[in-house]
């Protein structure tokens, strides 16, 4: 019996190279490193994720790059858009963002805090995060959820059920503020994951597909009071799917595929670069004798 040789070494640099970026990311890229990104609130700097395929393949150098070489700067009073389809590594990048992964190399830094090693000490009072999944005590009611962050946050006694009011207010669940979380449909759960992150008024909000399963009316009051928001000067990073919501909230947005940014900049600019095509859908009428 006879066995090839394994080849041994490390494995080979999957990172994109600056010749194969397009130049609006190089621009993002050296922006972020000049005095112009020194006002950002938040920068991601030549984010990476890796992971090992299978734990019985490590030895062979196998590895799975989900997100790879990200770069970007939020500056304050800014809504920003991470678009992409399934798999892009939209979500990944968040739980690096928010300190849930570690990333295998670069930096996230929020309001002057690197948080990719000082999450633990101050990251967590500075963002709040509204997760793709419903995180939510189903047995409690909306109101005793929103009041347990709120102690959490260390919002005095005296504020609290001001604050915790205010909030189902704005993200329109108050009517349902009795009732057990695991009787809300699926778009007052979204509503409610959403207040959460805002308890506390954090400076930097994570909002992971936050419309998903809302209907189209209620879509627009979030919108609104998301673009409110950031009109205090806070900044929002948020995922979509849809190129409809990243032009209605949206002050810039980056495209990612495969972990891999592929551009950036405002909607209007993306689409004089690359709306050049225009779709056009017919529908005819089937003639066609059935049998």
């Amino acid at each position: 019996m006879y066995f090839k040789k394994l080849k041994t070494g490390p494995p080979e640099s999957t990172e994109e190279p600056d010749s194969q970026l397009d130049e609006d990311i190089v621009k993002e890229q050296r922006r972020i490193l000049s005095p112009q990104g020194a006002g950002d609130l938040v920068t991601v700097l030549k984010l990476r994720k890796e992971y090992n395929t299978h734990p019985i393949l490590r030895w062979r150098n196998k590895t799975l790059v989900a997100v790879n070489n990200l770069s970007f700067g939020v500056p304050r009073g800014q809504l920003f858009g991470l678009l992409g389809s399934n798999g892009a590594g939209k979500t990944t990048t968040f739980k690096m963002l928010t300190g849930d992964l570690l990333p295998t190399s670069g930096h996230v830094i929020a309001n002057g805090v690197d948080l990719s090693s000082h999450y633990r000490k101050s990251g967590k009072s500075l963002v709040g995060y509204c997760p793709q999944s419903n995180a939510l005590l189903e047995a409690m009611t909306g109101y005793q959820i929103l009041r347990l962050y709120a102690i959490l946050h260390g919002i005095s006694d005296q504020d609290i059920d001001r604050h915790v009011n205010t909030l189902m207010n704005l993200v329109g669940i108050s009517k349902y503020a009795q009732k057990k979380c695991g009787t809300y449909s699926g778009g007052n759960k979204r509503k409610l994951c959403v207040a959460i992150s805002l308890v506390g008024c954090p400076k930097v909000v994570y909002l992971d597909e936050p419309t998903a399963g809302i209907d189209p009316a209620a879509r627009r009051v979030l919108w609104d009071l998301l673009l409110n928001y950031v009109d205090m000067g806070n900044v929002i990073l948020l995922t979509s799917h849809s190129m409809e919501e990243c032009e209605a909230l949206c002050h810039r947005l980056i495209i990612i595929s495969r972990g891999v940014a592929k551009c950036i900049g405002s909607v209007q600019h993306l689409k004089s670069r690359f709306g050049n095509e225009i779709c056009i859908f017919i529908k005819v009428k089937d003639t066609s004798k059935r049998l």
